[in-house]
């Protein structure tokens, strides 16, 4: 909490170009407070820290700070509470477009439906297998380009100790002709 307060203080004395990490620093302090147990000081500040997100448009602190909010109206055990934020949270990550992020909103989601609308549920899970499928067949891709980009940077090496070979035994032969003669 120490650094949290340090940071906003900075953030605000610094100027117009550093006021977009004010939300970021709010959802901080909320996400601390969630953790002492402060939760209404928690819930202050998480919403505090997503007002802030819209107005600069940060959708990555907009998601954090809904999926906070979520994880601590499911621990507070108000499911319908939960629900709204974790659906905010997904927007948030629709926006993005990043599917890590859609990923984990989705898994939420799906988790919390379970046991309220398994038809819903069941359609988060098919989002989340297929983002994960999407995010698996990227690392495998990844994978690939990288073992075929080192594959040709070894050939490169050795098509390059060959050349150097040849030069080297072209010139060992004039050497070898010169002393001859």
């Amino acid at each position: 909490l120490f650094y949290l307060q340090r940071a906003y203080k900075l953030a605000r004395d610094y100027g117009q170009w550093d006021v977009d990490m004010i939300g970021s620093i709010l959802i901080r302090f909320g996400e601390a407070h969630s953790k002492l147990g402060n939760y209404d000081i928690a819930l202050a500040y998480l919403r505090q820290g997503i007002a802030e997100s819209q107005i600069y448009e940060d959708w990555a602190d907009y998601f954090d700070g809904n999926d906070l909010i979520g994880d601590l109206y499911l621990q507070l055990n108000q499911p319908d509470s939960s629900l709204k934020y974790y659906k905010l949270a997904y927007r948030g990550s629709e926006i993005l477009l990043d599917p890590s992020i859609m990923l984990e909103a989705s898994v939420s989601l799906a988790g919390l439906y379970k046991s309220i609308n398994k038809d819903s549920a069941l359609k988060y899970m098919d989002i989340a297998l297929t983002l994960k499928d999407s995010l698996y067949n990227q690392e495998k891709l990844r994978a690939i380009q990288t073992i075929t980009y080192n594959e040709k940077e070894y050939q490169d090496e050795m098509e390059a100790k060959k050349a150097q070979s040849k030069a080297e035994e072209h010139e060992n032969l004039i050497n070898i002709l010169i002393a001859l003669f």
